[in-house]
Order: structure tokens, then sequence, then C-alpha cells
């Protein structure tokens, strides 16, 4: 993929792979694009044109759920950002992740999380997890639980780590098996 590119296209690319991992969560194209030009790291123009390169080389992928688009780092897109992270100076890495946590709390914070479970017949449980944002649900997922116990650990773990669950799931869903 970096073949032909030059040492700033790497580099802003990579910039790009960092920020949708650090988030760990899908973003619109608005939210990645707002990020990027609020905090100066990539030019509009080309931001637009190394995320179609990204999509084309399969680092990223841009999906549809509930008529949003949303991009998220495939594997392929893992690996490489691993590779190549040299490229980023600790200081831009940091910089990145501390602007990152506090505009994910802002996007969280758009986000309705919810997990519950219910009693059926025969001591098994109904777990019903949801992310739900701007009144679209992004994910709906039930489970059959065997026992009260995992159904309440599911719902913790779902409360507290949602929005990298979601990200999670949506991956291995999407991503193909070579």
């Amino acid at each position: 993929m970096f073949n032909n590119n030059s040492e700033l296209q790497v580099k802003n690319k990579i910039i790009i792979l960092q920020v949708l991992s650090t988030f760990g969560v899908p973003l619109t194209n608005n939210e990645t694009t707002e990020f990027i030009l609020e905090n100066e790291l990539i030019n509009y123009f080309e931001l637009q044109q190394y995320l179609s390169d990204l999509i084309e080389a399969k680092m990223i992928e841009l999906n549809c759920s509930e008529n949003e688009e949303r991009y998220y780092l495939t594997d392929n897109g893992k690996k490489t950002l691993h590779y190549f992270n040299n490229r980023l100076t600790q200081d831009l890495r940091r910089t990145i992740n501390d602007k990152v946590e506090s505009k994910k709390l802002r996007i969280i914070a758009k986000t309705n999380i919810s997990a519950d479970y219910f009693r059926l017949d025969n001591d098994e449980y109904l777990v019903e997890l949801k992310v739900e944002e701007n009144n679209s649900t992004l994910m709906n997922l039930q489970l059959n639980i065997i026992s009260n116990k995992h159904a309440k650990l599911i719902c913790e773990k779902w409360e507290k780590e949602a929005h990298f669950l979601y990200g999670d799931i949506l991956g291995l869903l999407i991503n193909e098996k070579k």
C-alpha cells in the first residue's frame, strides 16, 4: 500500500489509522473529518483522498448502519498500524491519544447503551444488549444464557465496554477470513 507514497503520505495515512484505532469505535466521515481538521493533522482534501486510498487498500472499511456510513479499522489496517507505527513520533501519538480521549467522551455522550436480562422458563435468561445513537438503533443483540450469574456479568461488561465491543463485533462479522 505504501510503495509509491511519499514519506508525508505514509505518515498521514498512519495518522488516520491511529485515530481510528484510538477511538476504538467506528466513526462517520463527519466525525473523522472534524477530529482531524480541528487538530490540524491533515487538510480536508488530502484526508478525503487518503480515506479512499485506505479503503481501496482494505485498511479501513466503510459500512452502512442505520443509514449512516461509518469507518472502521480492518485487521489489515491494525497490522499495518502496528508495523508502521514508528513513523509517528511519540509526541504525536500521545497528542492523538489525549485529543481522542476528550473527543470520545463527547461522541459517546450521544450514544445510549443499555443492557438488561429477563428470566425465561427453566432457569434460562434472555440478555438484551443495545447501542443507540441519535434515536437510531446501531445494534440490538439478544442472547439466551443459562445462568443468572452469566447474564448479570454480560450486562455489566456491556455497560462498561459497549463502545469497544460494538466495534469488535462489527469487525468480526464483516471481516473476511482468508
